[in-house]
């Protein structure tokens, strides 16, 4: 009989938002955070918490609760954010609590209803005690248009973070360059 090691266990972060339990794979978590200052943008969505400045670059917060509809709290010095990212671009998510980081404490349950999550974004679920944990997949956490939007937000972040460093504002001449 053949036995499956723990280390190919697949392993969750998991975190509540609204007190709901969720999950993400560890793999798609690089950090968990503490809250940072967050910049608010002109025009920026209430589910954009806001922009933190790491390690030089500008991140998108999303608001988890927001994106789901859900009674956000409002965040304070202990507020977690979980640093996530594709394609190379880093995205934190805004949540409640962090709780677990490891395999499923429980059996994945058949009945996940990934069909009814807006965007499928629903992988699957198991219980933990007497309480459900969703796993997202954090491919459909966004749609393609909220992802164009978000990138927009991001560039605007990032031209006035480079108007700090020096760089000139889009349609402006570079230093020593003719006006």
């Amino acid at each position: 009989m053949t036995t499956g090691s723990p280390a190919a266990e697949p392993r969750y972060v998991v975190f509540s938002v609204a007190d709901r339990r969720l999950a993400l794979p560890s793999g798609a978590v690089r950090r968990v955070l503490p809250m940072p200052r967050l910049e608010r943008l002109p025009g920026q969505p209430p589910v954009l918490a806001g922009v933190a400045v790491l390690g030089g670059d500008a991140v998108p917060v999303l608001s988890l609760a927001t994106l789901f509809g859900l009674a956000a709290r409002e965040p304070g010095v202990y507020t977690p954010l979980l640093l996530t990212g594709r394609g190379g671009e880093a995205l934190a998510l805004l949540v409640d609590a962090v709780q677990a980081v490891g395999p499923a404490d429980g059996p994945m349950l058949d009945d996940a209803d990934a069909g009814g999550s807006f965007n499928a974004c629903v992988a699957g679920a198991w219980r933990r005690g007497a309480e459900t944990v969703f796993l997202l997949d954090p491919a459909r956490l966004l749609t393609r248009v909220e992802e164009e939007r978000l990138a927009g937000f991001r560039a605007v972040a990032e031209e006035r973070l480079g108007v700090w460093h020096g760089e000139p504002a889009q349609g402006e001449p570079a230093q020593g360059e003719p006006a």
